[in-house]
């Protein structure tokens, strides 16, 4: 790349890249110290059940019996990561506990290169050689990301191609006089199509690219709608075996696991669609989630928005490649909110539905100490302002407990979802049909039982028993023995099946010894008359 006036020299940038690359290597040094942790010490802190869910579809598939949660066949998963942690269940089909520290390990590996093409991307944009390193700091000491980076889903995967496709496409697109070819239209559109096989809602970010394309070449109309056909076209081509896949063992092409959060979701409002019912909840949800884990980097955006207004005798505006590359990544973003907000809700699942969000929120801070930092004439000045940065990073984020729990802790029986897994594995005869609305961890480490899934995230059939507010009769045409869950849950159950009676659930009693994010876990025996036991199914309570 040619050098920019006002960029630092190549000895300064040399010793810059030596930083940079320590700096990706202590990121994934930290985050695989994290992921080799005993599980039980990292299992509450970072690993929500539908992490099990993932790894119990993996593993079902390595052994030969297809996309199958129990006994049935599911798309209610992300495919990109789940068949990349199938060759480990090949390699080891019997420990259930070394192939979680493996996820864990893959999606610090994909965290580290988000990092690398973030620095690339941040780089390629900045005058001074200290913008990228107080980025990777940042990134790199985030105590939410360390825990998405450690979750055992596939969050980080996802990121990673939405960075690796604003990268691209700031590159190969963004100069509106540039023409982009048939052979960058093409390499987009297959960054877009596995990011859509890392995570569906990256059709998000296709939306958002497209209409940019057509935004920015709109003179060229009929050149901008040929090259966004062809982007299209090429992600269309990449998702396509995964549909083909779906439809061959589920007759479904939209995966079932966003139908039914959605229904969760309205079922907690009984169905109002009014703003404030609904909406406005959403909306509010989706601020905490992600301002709450961010304060830290919103506030220093406030600080070096502040500076630059008051010192506005240094000219810190940021460049024209910085602009266009903030504008297209808070496009993202709000779009991936608003989708979220309006459309597909889900607030218990917001923590990490807005990684991304993180991105362009990084960027605008990147943007901002860059303006700063380069305004500054005089070189001891700017080194000043960048130790002071990077001693506020260094303080806010590290005084975080959540990080000192993720590095130390010893883990908590009243968190996370191991433990029920592994109490259902013990209370339960082998073969016993037990049911609840989170099973993710039980279907893994309780795999002696048969485990039915009742909030239909990977369950059809369910999903569609609770459309019809059957699933009472659903459970008991499943045979279902035994019900757990949190009394939401089984509030979930009961507003979801008409004319359930008192007596449906015998003996609900709490399980003593541990909870799940500090709520307490209930079972129940199903209760079955003459009548039930003749149309339970192929699979009758003993």
């Amino acid at each position: 790349m040619a050098a920019v006036p006002g960029q630092p020299s190549g000895d300064i940038r040399r010793g810059a890249t030596l930083a940079l690359l320590l700096l990706l290597a202590l990121n994934l040094a930290l985050r695989s110290y994290v992921s080799l942790r005993p599980l039980e010490a990292i299992d509450g802190l970072t690993i929500p059940d539908d992490a099990y869910l993932s790894l119990s579809i993996a593993r079902n598939i390595a052994q030969g019996l297809g996309p199958q949660y129990g006994e049935q066949y599911t798309n209610g998963f992300q495919p990109f990561y789940v068949f990349l942690m199938v060759p480990v269940y090949w390699l080891i089909p019997h420990d259930p506990i070394m192939p979680v520290h493996l996820a864990l390990l893959l999606t610090s590996l994909f965290d580290t290169l988000t990092l690398l093409i973030l620095l690339r991307l941040v780089r390629r944009v900045s005058t001074s050689a200290c913008t990228p390193i107080l980025t990777a700091l940042l990134w790199m000491l985030h105590p939410r990301i360390i825990g998405v980076a450690t979750n055992g889903l596939e969050t980080a995967i996802a990121c990673f191609f939405v960075v690796w496709v604003l990268a691209y496409f700031h590159k190969h697109f963004l100069p509106a006089e540039h023409a982009p070819n048939r052979r960058d239209c093409v390499r987009l559109g297959v960054l877009l199509g596995l990011g859509m096989l890392a995570r569906i809602d990256c059709i998000v970010l296709a939306a958002v690219v497209t209409a940019l394309l057509l935004w920015m070449h709109g003179s060229a109309r009929r050149g901008a709608l040929a090259w966004a056909m062809v982007v299209n076209a090429s992600m269309f081509l990449v998702y396509l075996p995964w549909l083909a896949y779906s439809y061959a063992y589920t007759g479904d092409f939209y995966p079932v696991s966003g139908s039914a959060v959605r229904l969760m979701t309205l079922a907690r409002v009984d169905a109002s669609t009014t703003f404030a019912g609904l909406h406005g909840l959403m909306a509010r949800a989706a601020l905490r989630a992600i301002a709450g884990p961010n304060q830290a980097w919103i506030a220093c955006s406030a600080v070096l928005l502040l500076l630059g207004l008051a010192f506005r005798h240094l000219k810190c505006r940021p460049a024209k490649g910085q602009a266009v590359l903030l504008a297209a990544s808070w496009g993202y973003a709000i779009a991936l909110i608003c989708a979220y907000v309006f459309y597909e809700f889900g607030p218990h699942f917001f923590d990490r539905y807005f990684h991304p969000v993180r991105v362009p929120l990084l960027l605008t801070i990147a943007t901002l100490t860059d303006s700063l930092l380069s305004s500054f004439k005089r070189a001891r000045v700017r080194a000043g302002a960048a130790i002071l940065f990077a001693a506020f990073i260094l303080a806010s984020q590290s005084s975080d407990p959540y990080l000192r729990d993720l590095l130390f802790g010893n883990g908590s029986p009243n968190l996370g979802y191991m433990n029920l897994g592994l109490w259902a594995r013990s209370t339960f005869p082998n073969g016993t049909v037990v049911g609840g609305s989170q099973t993710g961890a039980v279907g893994y480490f309780a795999d002696n039982l048969k485990v039915v899934n009742l909030d239909g995230v990977v369950n059809k059939r369910c999903y569609e028993s609770l459309v019809h507010r059957a699933n009472m009769k659903y459970v008991r045409g499943q045979g279902i023995e035994y019900v757990f869950g949190w009394a939401v849950n089984f509030a979930y159950l009961v507003h979801m099946s008409n004319g359930f009676k008192q007596g449906d659930i015998a003996d609900l009693k709490k399980i003593p010894g541990f909870q799940s994010w500090n709520t307490d876990w209930y079972v129940g025996k199903v209760s079955y008359d003459v009548i039930d036991r003749a149309t339970a199914g192929d699979s009758p309570p003993r």
